[in-house]
């Protein structure tokens, strides 16, 4: 056999080989992939501009790209992602939401920042966490002369979280009831397509794990309050501290009113909601009765 014949039947391999090493070099990137995603959003996220109260502005990045990004980087993660429209309810349930999803003071940017990508499922829910101080250190860096407006601080963000827990309580009892009829005519439906039931129970699962995790991060708003108020009394006992002391408890009592909706706070940022939700679980009766059952 000639050389040339040599080198023909070996061309084959070299070029198997080839192609194989240009498929280990794009391997790494789409590991990476959804790395760059949440970095870019990061980005997004820094510069987008805020508006009254601390809400974004309308507009593309707010209102489409953040949106569209979690719900890719959430569907990576395993949990349930529904492309059905909101109802006018889970509408509000979400932007009643907003205050507990955000750090408790305005001044904890970088949290702030890492907060609303949170919210938009880009990071995980409750990535932020384990920060005793989140809430005394931003609230030192205004102190003047006087500790008087530090204990009024305390006692109107105490207070206004337990006006907005009651509102949001009655608009989350509205939608899991709602979510419950979902369940009821899932079951009666004659035909339903796969898709549309995974859909549906994603939604199911998105409502409830967001139930969820509003009720840990009020509870949580609430220790910080309370530890923020006895590290100032400590520092500066003064009179306006008792009704500083009064709104955080009425805080606390309010909490017991997630009670009523009959749905357990988040832990460590993990909703047991998802794996009922997520597409490509079964779409039989076995997911809507685990649904029902809880």
């Amino acid at each position: 056999m000639s050389a040339r014949s040599n080198r023909e039947t070996r061309s084959p391999a070299k070029g198997r080989e080839g192609a194989g090493a240009v498929v280990d070099a794009i391997r790494p990137s789409r590991v990476l992939a959804p790395f760059a995603l949440v970095f870019a959003c990061l980005l997004l996220a820094a510069c987008a501009r805020t508006g009254d109260f601390g809400r974004p502005v309308p507009n593309i990045v707010n209102d489409t790209v953040l949106p569209f990004a979690g719900g890719v980087v959430a569907t990576a993660r395993g949990e349930a992602v529904s492309h059905f429209m909101l109802t006018d309810d889970e509408r509000e349930l979400r932007d009643r939401a907003w205050r507990f999803l955000m750090p408790a003071h305005e001044r904890a940017y970088f949290q702030r920042m890492v907060a609303k990508l949170s919210r938009t499922r880009v990071l995980p829910r409750m990535a932020w966490r384990g920060d005793q101080e989140a809430y005394l250190r931003p609230l030192l860096w205004s102190r003047g002369v006087s500790p008087a407006p530090l204990f009024r601080r305390i006692g109107e963000d105490a207070s206004a979280d337990r006006i907005l827990i009651a509102s949001f309580v009655a608009l989350a009892r509205s939608v899991v009831e709602s979510d419950d009829a979902r369940l009821v005519l899932m079951v009666r439906v004659q035909e339903l397509p796969e898709g549309d039931a995974q859909a549906a129970a994603a939604r199911i699962a998105e409502n409830r794990c967001l139930v969820a995790w509003v009720r840990a991060e009020a509870e949580s708003r609430a220790s910080l309050y309370r530890h923020a108020l006895e590290r100032l009394v400590v520092e500066a006992p003064q009179i306006e501290g008792a009704s500083a002391e009064r709104e955080v408890i009425a805080l606390e009592a309010a909490l017991g009113m997630f009670e009523y909706v009959g749905i357990e706070p988040l832990r460590e940022g993990r909703c047991e909601h998802d794996a009922a939700g997520v597409a490509g679980a079964p779409s039989d009766s076995l997911v809507l009765s685990d649904f029902i059952k809880r």
